[in-house]
């Protein structure tokens, strides 16, 4: 986004250009999870870990936030 915008480019191209590449972001952050980082999710220390390393993948920190919880609800870790 950053570097859209350093080139000159508006906020209402950048989202249109961005958009399709969000569609799904959700589902594939679930799944991710599911598959490669549920077993460290046993404590807030792990927790934090886990955070650190989708947001450090591109994932913004909402979505992370958003999809943790599911999971946590889903598997009954809270």
């Amino acid at each position: 986004y950053q570097q859209m915008r350093q080139k000159g480019l508006t906020k209402p191209i950048i989202e249109e250009a961005l958009e399709e590449y969000s569609e799904g972001t959700y589902e594939r952050l679930y799944e991710l999870v599911e598959r490669k980082y549920l077993r460290y999710l046993d404590g807030e220390k792990g927790d934090i870990k886990v955070k650190n390393a989708l947001v450090r993948l591109g994932y913004s920190y909402d979505i992370v936030k958003e999809v943790l919880a599911d999971i946590k609800q889903e598997y009954g870790d809270e």
